[in-house]
Formats: structure tokens, sequence, C-alpha cells
């Protein structure tokens, strides 16, 4: 019965324009935070993945990268954490896991809801709500950047205040909204 963790990431790829598909249903292993969040309004949580491709022609063009929120499988801690999985090589391997928000491992704090895109350098912007400068039952927005493929990464808190995230009345017991979105140029 639901709801379902995530347990592992599937990638399916085409290269002749969708007539035909290889598919790997089990492509790397997660562990994700479906649920709800007591502490923040008893918000509902997803651990849906989200992916992007470097097209800008440097260093690390054509790399694959997917973000989730995970906590219990290394390198997320035992709170929930952004983690980046890449490929370079169109899917067909991934790395291990890579923890993207730098603030101290098993601290209690959450960072959930990642987006993710690759700017026209080359740098992998994840974007990502945050509790780690505020109370328990607040949140700011972070985003973090690497210009060196995901390997290291810098964290800056880009809202100018924290909030306190809330359920959209008329709307699914704990729903915020399942997702935010992110462009960078």
């Amino acid at each position: 019965s639901s709801p379902f963790t995530a347990d592992f990431v599937g990638f399916a790829s085409s290269t002749d324009g969708g007539s035909s598909w290889t598919v790997k249903e089990n492509s790397f292993d997660v562990n994700g935070i479906i649920g709800y969040i007591s502490a923040k309004a008893n918000l509902r949580v997803k651990d849906l993945p989200h992916i992007a491709i470097d097209k800008s022609g440097l260093s690390y063009n054509n790399s694959i990268y997917i973000v989730t929120a995970q906590k219990g499988l290394s390198p997320a801690g035992n709170d929930p954490d952004i983690i980046l999985n890449r490929s370079s090589d169109s899917g067909k391997t991934w790395s291990s896991g890579i923890r993207v928000n730098q603030d101290g491992l098993n601290n209690g704090k959450y960072q959930y809801f990642p987006a993710i895109h690759v700017d026209d350098g080359g740098g992998v912007n994840v974007l990502y709500y945050d509790d780690r400068n505020t109370t328990t039952d607040s949140v700011g927005v972070f985003l973090s950047r690497s210009i060196d493929g995901g390997t290291s990464w810098k964290d800056f808190q880009i809202s100018d205040h924290n909030f306190k995230p809330a359920q959209i009345p008329g709307m699914v017991v704990g729903y915020q909204g399942d997702n935010i979105a992110l462009t960078s140029v």
C-alpha cells in the first residue's frame, strides 16, 4: 500500500527519437523521504528525482545529473539531505551519491524539494528548501552551486527571509506543493 519510499532510480534513453529505448530499471539506489514533516505544519514531502543535462560545450558537456532528497543512505545523514548522482556516459553508469548541501551531517536540519539546472557556463545549480538557519517550523531557500561537475559545492541562502511553510487550503492534507523549479543563466 502507498506511500512508497523511493528505493532506486531507473533511467531510459533513446538514440532514435523515441522509436526504441534502452531501459535500466535500477540505475542507482536511493532512500527517499516521502511522508509528512510534523515540525513544519505536518507538510507532505515527496522524493521525486529531478534531472538536468550539461549542454555548455565545456568540460562536463553531456553529463547527466539527477538530484533527490534522501536520508539514511550514505552520503545522506539521518535527516533529509540533497543527493546528486551523475553520469558521463549517457546514463549507462552512475556515480555514487554526492551530498549537495554543505551543512553539518546529522545535525537535525531538513533539506527537501530540490530542483536542478545546468547553466551555459557548465555550473550545476541546485535549489531547495532548508531550515539550517532558522527554527524547525520554518525554512529558507538555498542554492548550491558546483563548477566542477558536481564534485564540490558552495551553498548560498538566496531567500532574503525565512518563512513558515503552510498547507494550501482546500487541497490534500499537508499539501504545500510538490516541486520548485529553477532556471539559470
